[in-house]
């Protein structure tokens, strides 16, 4: 009985060793075509910002300057959906390698008839680790405010002889007046770079600290049982004080409320895979943490 329980944990712990590199390789690739994308979209709202077009003498004359300018950046942009859409497409692998090993973990190291769910749960925490990683490195919201097709008349009394100046500018394509395409790491990053220490550090505990704290207590907690009460306690500490969650719904009202502002030009926002990597890390957490308390720890 004791070899079968070892060889099966041993078995457990090939496998999830195997899954954390393959998953870890496609989380690497995740991650790199995510910020691929971020900086090649960046480059291309520069390249059209508002301030290099109205400061561009020659385009108010000429309005199929604008054309131009955006024929230049075109290749850039569509650059930057390739790399998301491979992003996408590794993402999709990484779901379907997870659901084989969640799988192959329930049915193979579950002991239904005792109640011992502690090789499954490990196998959890191995997956919200993962969707950790991939929600705080990978940009999770793009906002955008611009004007497509901006027209400016121009109506100017001389007061020389009655002339009168009319002319109507115009500035074919988008023009950008604020584009921001940020992870949890980033936005901390420029947070406390720019002195909001009180909201960075709180972010920071609540999307990074805590959670890596409470993954790797609650690996200590399936490794050693019921002897370690005192961790267990931490564990359910840390589960009180988690944001995580809140986090997560904080960004969603923020997408919804940026996308119907009445603001007198386009704005736009877009959900990133980013943001539903961390979102499966909270389902996943309050997974592992339920069955760390009733399950896993006899």
């Amino acid at each position: 009985m004791l070899i079968a329980m070892k060889s099966k944990s041993l078995l457990f712990a090939i496998l999830t060793v195997l899954y954390l590199g393959i998953g870890g390789w496609m989380t690497s690739q995740i991650i790199v075509h995510t910020l691929d994308y971020k900086n090649l979209k960046e480059t291309y709202t520069v390249a059209l910002n508002y301030e290099k077009r109205l400061l561009d003498v020659d385009e108010w004359l000429d309005k199929s300057l604008g054309v131009q300018k955006k024929a230049d950046v075109l290749s850039v942009f569509q650059d930057s959906v390739k790399h998301y859409a491979l992003a996408k497409k590794v993402a999709l692998w990484f779901i379907i390698l997870t659901g084989i090993y969640g799988i192959i973990s329930f049915l193979l190291f579950n002991k239904l008839k005792t109640g011992d769910y502690k090789l499954t749960t490990g196998s959890l925490l191995a997956i919200a680790l993962l969707c950790l990683i991939a929600g705080l490195c990978t940009p999770m919201l793009e906002i955008a405010a611009y004007e497509k097709d901006m027209v400016i008349p121009i109506n100017i009394d001389t007061g020389l002889l009655g002339m009168k100046l009319n002319h109507t500018a115009e500035f074919s394509g988008e023009m950008y007046f604020y584009y921001q395409c940020k992870s949890i790491i980033e936005l901390i990053q420029l947070l406390l770079t720019n002195g909001n220490f009180l909201v960075g550090i709180a972010i920071l505990l609540f999307s990074l600290i805590f959670p890596i704290i409470k993954l790797g207590l609650s690996a200590y907690l399936i490794i050693n049982g019921s002897n370690s009460s005192g961790i267990h306690k931490i564990v359910q500490y840390i589960g009180k004080w988690s944001m995580a969650d809140v986090f997560v719904v904080a960004i969603f009202l923020g997408f919804l409320a940026f996308r119907n502002m009445q603001t007198g030009i386009q704005t736009d926002s877009n959900t990133l895979l980013g943001l539903y990597f961390f979102l499966a890390y909270c389902i996943i957490s309050i997974s592992s943490t339920y069955f760390i308390k009733n399950k896993a720890i006899s």
